[in-house]
């Protein structure tokens, strides 16, 4: 038996190796026995093809799947990788449909388009008959054509649909006598009917010599066709390019020209349209045998517009792997990235490259190997579907001769995140194939000759392989081929039952797997009712003369001033609406936000810190000095170390560390960083100590200083000490945390905001008490005078207490315990809500926050402030001269609250990180306290700071014991998991005594009816003070009893309420 191959196509045996050679030969004996009595059977007629497709239709099977994963419960590890679980099949096989005869061992190229319905649509090479057939579904079951009549056309294809569902199909094809030498590029289309041959119409485009080989047709926007090909005259050796915008069937209608003239160059083209209708072609040129040239022929062409001139077209050469680049395919996805699977002839691997811009420059392109098994990576064929998730057939030549089948969710210009399967391995299958995607369903199809059995096999993930329902967690994939999941989780995911759905022809087979990818924990406890003052977190919302805040998503939206990139969108212009940022990174959302003058600081749901904007003095904590527009990560904060809070001054930025450390960065000016000196860092660089044994639980920065709440209460301060906003009864500055001054008797801080020149705490009660410059009432202690120490403000309201706030430029507001919001200082620019632009030296309410609205988190910027109701919508009033009330309005001051412009839900309607205080007595066990999961997954180990002596901490987080020790601390307890460590919850613990001892110096006293009894004394001692002591008895006129019953309960006593 003898076969003959074009020396010019990809299946040329001459450039295949000797191992190579011997494999065919071998698997063409084999075939003798397998029919191919086919060889001489005569090209199939239109009416017979539906009687001969009904027996090759047939199943290859007979019995449905039945399908076993080893495990039906994963828990897996958000950004971690999981190790891949494959079913077991104990029934029936995964087999393809066969959908059209071919001769063995001969060339069958084949190209498959979808049309709006997921129809079917390939065109393919009838070797035996030297005929270019179509094969569709479109009808509901196979059909099966030949195209044209005469001569030997075909045996290079490409198929593409319009919009309008109408097929073309261009190739290569002798229609002249037999030795004229002469071959052209060819076009048949068909608008409908399209089962039926006389329903197509065919043209010669291009018949000026040996043309037409290696083609590939696209369509635009406009339904205008494109096709790429190659001129193979012996003394061309060419690009070509032709395009037609209508009347297709007439040539004269078609244009075409020479793109690419400069050396052997043209073969293998492969071509695809962006959404601008940008051309864009990736080819070949002349292959040579033998490792190590070092030298690539793959070149890439692309054209804007006028592409029918050849000055339009920009040619590169790119950087492929060698020098025998062949069968490239090219695709684009839906931000126009252009993605290249091809096949390299010297080192025999399947390749993939992609280029996302400035794809002119070789540079810009990235390489790498998806498979490198063997001889693997012929007739490679590339799609990409609505999530840009691609996929790649593909052929293994040895050793088996296989299917095979790649695909890639995301980051696929790294090997290890492409997912490869051997689709089908039952003879010599693979060598021709063709993929197409379905963006309806993003259903995969593959198109495949079988040389074993003369068939050309078709199968797509409707009907062969493996389905999930629900979708699997983001970052996971399902392998429909072999059902293997496989992937990275960048999402948490509660634990979801999925149904896996195993299809062959004959039937199917489901079972479940319980996937769960844990989420941070976020916990709160019900602390109960009486004294305990509730203190809101107030990290959600940040601004000066820009407002940047969470969406419930975890993404960050901004508006406002953008002259240093502080939106962190990408660009310098100021934008009076939210707009998102730019990227936090893959899978990472933000838990916390503080901005500076001009730059913004987020820790991301992973504990690290990014920040964008101004990077003068390295407040960006990047290493450098330069401005990011787009949220950049900060340097390492120490081996194993994560922020769990963060502020921003001026030009530095403070965060407290998951030990209860500081590290601060950027302007070290008048030691703004509390590290003992006064130079800039651009590293975040620890302070110096804040006390023996103590560590920070709050931090707040203003325009050149930074305060801290301790493990114990108290408050620690540093950096530019004028007007006294350091509140330590001075006015120099310190490099180093230095403590205020007392908060007053028995009293500590829960809560701490930084303004320009002052600092305001809300205290374990509930009041609220300001230091520094008191012009213009900001400190709203009813003055305006500077206090060098820590001053209560006026009263905030009959009953009422503070549960937030914040500090701006040169105002203050705060949110109180009934979610009203309450405002002091500057109101010249309406920054106080109230309806006016008056100062305003004591808390006063703002004006029509919404009806039944109530605020549950506040940022004061230096002239505007904005709140986030309990609704989830956000509402800003004061100045807008950049833009920073976010309302779409530009210089239009707001003296009132005025809706954030846009449908946007922020984070959060329900408060976090809330702070208590617990009233213990000392060697009294306390009532078990066992935390709410609010968010997340539940906690598997609990972390904390200033537990006191005697009480425990279970791994899930429920606090129990009997307090040991007197006094009051503050207990900050993180919840973690899997995932990582959620935000803390911080609680005040007071251990009293359980009373102290009461001594009565008389032991009787008696009276008349209706007159007074002689006093008796009494005095007690206390071990420690306690809150709501009552001493003493107060006498009254002892109002007669008949009798008394029970003597015995007659009694006096003195305790916490006596």
């Amino acid at each position: 038996m003898s076969f003959t191959y074009d020396a010019n196509s990809r299946s040329s045996l001459g450039l295949k190796s000797m191992k190579s050679i011997l494999l065919a030969v071998l698997m063409v004996s084999m075939s003798l026995s397998v029919g191919l009595v086919q060889l001489n059977k005569a090209p199939w007629l239109v009416e017979d093809a539906e009687s001969e497709l009904e027996d090759i239709n047939k199943p290859m099977h007979t019995t449905a799947p039945s399908i076993t994963y080893s495990s039906s419960t994963l828990s897996l590890v958000k950004n971690t990788a999981m190790t891949p679980t494959t079913p077991t099949n104990s029934g029936g096989a995964f087999e393809p449909q066969t959908i059209s005869s071919t001769q063995a061992m001969a060339q069958n190229m084949q190209s498959m388009a979808l049309d709006s319905n997921g129809d079917s649509h390939i065109s393919m090479y009838d070797y035996a008959n030297g005929k270019v057939k179509y094969i569709s579904d479109s009808s509901g079951s196979w059909v099966d054509i030949s195209l044209v009549s005469t001569d030997d056309v075909g045996g290079h294809n490409s198929i593409a649909v319009d919009s309008n569902d109408a097929i073309h199909i261009a190739y290569f094809g002798y229609l002249n006598p037999s030795g004229t030498g002469v071959n052209n590029l060819m076009y048949s289309s068909c608008v409908s009917s399209c089962g039926t041959p006389s329903s197509w119409s065919t043209t010669i485009i291009d018949n000026s010599g040996d043309v037409g080989k290696w083609n590939s047709i696209a369509i635009d926007s406009n339904n205008n066709l494109h096709i790429s090909y190659y001129d193979s005259a012996n003394a061309n050796k060419d690009l070509k390019y032709a395009t037609c915008s209508s009347s297709c069937t007439t040539a004269s209608s078609w244009s075409s020209i020479t793109v690419d003239n400069v050396g052997d160059v043209g073969e293998y083209t492969s071509m695809a349209i962006d959404s601008n209708d940008d051309l864009h072609i990736i080819y070949s040129g002349a292959e040579t045998t033998g490792l190590g040239s070092g030298n690539s022929n793959q070149e890439y062409a692309t054209c804007s517009s006028v592409c029918t001139t050849v000055s339009s077209w920009t040619i590169t050469s790119l950087n492929a792997p060698e020098d025998s680049i062949m069968e490239n395919s090219l695709t684009i996805d839906s931000n126009d990235v252009l993605h290249v699977a091809f096949y390299d002839l010297d080192l025999r691997d399947l390749f993939y490259s992609m280029c996302a811009s400035l794809c002119t420059s070789a540079s810009s392109w990235s390489t790498t190997t998806i498979d490198s098994a063997n001889d693997v990576g012929n007739s490679p064929s590339i799609g990409v579907d609505s999530n840009n998730v691609l996929h790649i057939s593909y052929s293994a030549n040895t050793p088996d001769y296989d299917m095979k089948y790649a695909k890639c969710i995301s980051s696929c210009s790294s090997a290890p995140s492409w997912s490869v399967v051997t689709l089908y391995s039952s003879g010599h299958v693979g060598f021709e194939n063709s993929l197409a995607v379905n963006l309806n369903d993003n259903s995969v199809h593959i198109s495949f000759t079988s040389w074993t059995t003369s068939s050309i096999y078709y199968i797509d993930t409707d009907s062969f392989g493996y389905s999930v329902s629900p979708n699997l967690p983001s970052g996971l994939d399902l392998n429909w081929a072999d059902g293997t999941i496989s992937g990275t989780p960048t999402e948490s995911s509660p634990s979801t039952t999925y149904t896996v759905t195993a299809k062959n022809s004959h039937g199917s087979d489901t079972t479940t797997l319980t996937i769960l990818v844990p989420s941070t924990p976020s916990i709160s406890y019900d602390w109960g009712t009486g004294s305990s003052t509730s203190v809101y977190s107030n990290n959600k919302i940040t601004g000066h003369r820009h407002t940047c805040a969470i969406l419930d998503s975890g993404l960050v939206s901004c508006w406002g001033r953008n002259s240093e990139g502080q939106l962190g969108n990408g660009g310098l212009s100021q934008l009076n609406s939210p707009t998102l940022t730019n990227s936090l990174g893959t899978g990472r959302t933000a838990v916390a936000l503080s901005s500076g003058v001009s730059h913004t600081c987020a820790i991301l749901d992973n504990g690290l810190v990014s920040c964008w904007g101004d990077g003068t003095n390295g407040r960006l904590g990047n290493g450098g000095t330069s401005q990011q527009t787009s949220p950049t990560l900060t340097s390492s904060l120490g081996t194993g170390r994560t922020a769990v809070a963060i502020s921003s001054g001026m030009y530095h930025t403070c965060a407290i560390l998951d030990n209860g450390e500081v590290s601060c960065w950027g302007s070290g000016g008048n030691g703004r960083l509390g590290n003992g000196d006064t130079s800039d860092k651009n590293t975040p660089t620890l302070t110096s100590s804040l006390g023996t044994g103590r560590t920070a639980i709050a931090i707040a920065s203003g325009f050149a200083h930074t305060c801290a709440i301790l493990d114990n209460g108290a408050t620690s301060c540093w950096g530019v000490g004028s007007v006294g906003r350091l509140g330590n009864g001075g006015t120099s500055n310190q490099n180093l945390p230095t403590p205020t001054s007392s908060l007053g008797v028995g009293r500590t801080a829960v809560a701490i905001s930084g303004g320009m020149f002052h600092t305001c705490v809300i205290l374990d009660n509930g009041s609220v008490s300001c230091w520094g410059d008191g012009a213009n009432g900001r400190l709203g202690n009813g003055g305006t005078s500077v206090q060098t120490s820590p001053i209560l403000t006026s009263s905030l309201g009959t009953g009422r207490t503070a549960v937030a706030i914040s500090a701006g430029g040169s105002h203050t507001c705060a949110i109180l315990d009934n979610g009203a919001t309450s405002c002091w200082g500057v109101g010249f620019n309406g920054q106080l809500g109230n309806g006016g632009t008056s100062n305003q030296n004591s808390p006063t309410l703002i004006s029509n926050p919404g009806v039944s609205r109530t605020a549950v988190a506040v940022a004061s910027g230096e002239y505007h402030t904005c709140a986030i109701l309990d609704d989830a919508s956000m509402k800003c009033w004061g100045t807008d001269s950049n833009g920073q009330l976010g309302n779409g309005a530009t210089n239009v001051q707001q003296n009132s609250p005025f809706l954030v412009s846009g449908s946007h839900t922020w984070h959060s309607t329900t408060i976090s990180g809330s702070s208590r205080t617990v009233y213990l007595v000392q060697n009294v066990a306390m009532s078990t306290l066992s935390p709410t999961l609010t968010g997340g997954t539940a906690p598997t180990s609990c972390t904390h700071t200033g537990l006191p002596n005697g009480l425990a901490l279970s791994n899930s987080c429920v606090l129990s014991g009997t307090p040991a020790t007197l006094g009051s601390t503050i207990l900050s307890i993180s919840p973690s998991n899997s995932a990582g460590t959620g935000i803390a919850t911080s609680i005040i613990v007071n251990v009293n005594a359980s009373g102290g001892s009461l001594i009565i110096n008389s032991t009787s006293a008696e009276g008349g009816v209706g007159s007074a009894i002689s006093n008796i004394t009494m005095s007690y001692t206390h071990t420690a003070s306690v809150q709501n002591w009552t001493s003493g008895v107060t006498n009254t006129t002892i109002q007669p009893v008949n009798t008394f019953d029970d003597i015995s309960r007659h009694e006096m006593d003195s305790g916490l309420h006596g």
